[in-house]
């Protein structure tokens, strides 16, 4: 008859973010190096994992005791949400009667960004660490978070200062099943698998100053150029009409080139939004343009209320030679 689970309670004890490499908003993801630090309570006391096999245990008798070591379970630290994660180190000591994993790791993590207020969104970088223990099964496991969790942030380690701010501050959290929760976590479960997790948050604020001044500014910039038009005189259509058209293809050229500072999203932004009001405010005076101008057209019988360059050269050529013959005839006289 095989032992009845033994449930096991890992205390996290500390977490130290020592650096975050990247935020990639394209492929929804971003880098994170941490050291975290598990407790079992009372560790230092079981036969079972202060065991040095770090293998599925098996009795004399050739079947599993279920009793693992420490080492064993710190192999099946896993991650919800890890990509491609490395484990740099692994240790287990015994700390006051208790027993230690102190677990280093580096990697790529995903993260849904949520870029409906871009370039005015703040995001929470979020890695979901889980163990692959069944609550339901015979070696289940529970996470929970010490009351005197050493919990740090290294500001100096955040790559990407440049365009985003971080918060010095770590939201924690467990899976609600465990009974220590505060917020939803992300876990991989089923109806009769459910694996216990512990997530933790870094807090990140996007600084808006580049996409501001490269594509907001200049787009209001010309949306607000397009009511030159109307200081010019009404009879003057054509400079009107080329004054709007130019500032189309303007704006349209400086929306291109600042493509590269947007991110690839399958809904309009805040900043998307702004764009194509400031577009359609253009828009709208050249098409007001055209209808001033073919109005002016219908009204003084012209059959085109632009220059015609064919009629000009012909008219300039006759006004050369004219003016040549001139000359010539005072010559003969």
């Amino acid at each position: 008859m095989s032992a009845a689970p033994l449930m096991r309670v890992l205390e996290l004890r500390r977490l130290e973010v020592q650096r975050v490499h990247e935020i990639d908003t394209a492929n929804h993801c971003f880098d994170m190096t941490f050291f975290v630090t598990l407790a079992f309570p009372g560790g230092a006391t079981d036969e079972y994992l202060t065991s040095e096999i770090a293998e599925f245990p098996i009795g004399e008798d050739g079947k599993p005791t279920f009793r693992p070591s420490a080492l064993w379970y710190s192999e099946q630290i896993d991650f919800n949400n890890g990509r491609e994660v490395q484990q740099l180190g692994c240790k287990v000591l015994q700390e006051d009667g208790d027993l230690e994993l102190r677990l280093y790791y580096s990697g790529k993590f995903h993260e849904s960004l949520e870029l409906q207020d871009y370039p005015f969104d703040d995001q929470y970088l979020t890695v979901s660490l889980c163990i692959n223990c069944r609550r339901d099964g015979k070696m289940p496991v529970r996470f929970a978070i010490s009351k005197e969790a050493d919990i740090t942030i290294d500001p100096s380690g955040f790559a990407p200062r440049a365009t985003w701010r971080m918060d010095r501050s770590v939201l924690i959290y467990v899976d609600p099943m465990d009974g220590d929760a505060s917020a939803t976590p992300r876990t991989r479960s089923s109806s009769s698998r459910q694996f216990p997790s512990i997530n933790f948050s870094v807090h990140a604020r996007r600084r808006q100053g580049v996409v501001m001044h490269a594509v907001a500014l200049p787009s209001f910039m010309m949306s607000t150029l397009s009511l030159i038009q109307y200081c010019l005189p009404l009879e003057e259509s054509v400079d009107r009409v080329n004054v709007m058209l130019t500032l189309v293809l303007t704006v349209f050229l400086t929306k291109l080139a600042a493509m590269g500072l947007m991110p690839e999203t399958s809904y309009f932004t805040i900043l998307d939004r702004y764009l194509f009001a400031c577009e359609s405010l253009i828009m709208l005076g050249a098409i007001e343009s055209g209808m001033l101008a073919y109005v002016t057209m219908r009204t003084e019988g012209s059959t085109s209320p632009f220059v015609n360059v064919d009629a000009l050269v012909e008219e300039s050529a006759s006004s050369s030679g004219s003016t040549a013959s001139a000359p010539a005839a005072d010559a003969g006289g």
